[in-house]
């Protein structure tokens, strides 16, 4: 008798290793554009931040000699800006890691879009949640009901993905508008550095 679970097995086998592939081939392209796109935020980044440094140091150096309302705001601005900048090449430099290692970024690639494990454990939550064997059972249908809303969250189920959740909403959203704000923002505290430099041999700050 001939078996037939011979070609399905190989067919399986066939379509996995083609998945594996192409998530390679995306992970390679991942990690290409990390690099390429690292170096310009890296120095965009570094620009920034310089000019954040430099209005905060002529705006704490006004502020020793003589206190002044307009240098605690060009202060208090300087400082966030230098925050958002800080975090911003976190970010960057995250990304970079998440993809330097692509046939590991690869792997969880897959296991982003493989539900298999998601419906099976979404399947288990509900037929606790639903049975009704027991009695009411408050707290275990609780914990069900609550493990089940957590399933559907697609933030917490690609947080479980430490390389891949980097190059997919929401935190590849997060990391470029934090590239459009140090952009814009670096580029007015470089047009006011010559302003806050007059000011400050003015004695206005």
């Amino acid at each position: 008798m001939t078996d037939v679970s011979e070609p399905a097995e190989s067919d399986e086998v066939d379509e996995a290793g083609g998945l594996l592939d192409q998530a390679l081939l995306v992970a390679r392209a991942l990690r290409a554009a990390t690099l390429v796109l690292s170096v310009p935020a890296f120095g965009v980044a570094s620009a920034a931040g310089l000019a954040f440094g430099v209005i905060a140091i002529l705006a704490g150096t006004g502020l020793a000699s003589q206190s002044s309302v307009p240098g605690w705001i060009l202060l208090g601005l300087a400082i966030v800006g230098l925050g958002v900048v800080t975090v911003f090449l976190l970010r960057v430099r995250a990304t970079r890691r998440a993809g330097s290692d692509h046939p590991a970024l690869a792997a969880e690639l897959l296991g982003l879009v493989d539900i298999s494990e998601l419906t099976t454990a979404t399947l288990a939550d509900l037929a606790d949640l639903t049975s009704r064997e027991g009695g009411i059972r408050a707290v275990s249908r609780a914990r069900a009901l609550w493990r089940l809303l957590r399933r559907l969250d697609v933030g917490e189920h690609t947080s479980r993905f430490e390389r891949a959740k980097w190059f997919i909403p929401p935190e590849v959203g997060a990391t470029w508008l934090l590239a459009q704000i140090v952009t814009w923002s670096g580029l007015v505290a470089w047009l006011a550095v010559p302003l806050v430099v007059a000011a400050r041999a003015a004695g206005g700050l």
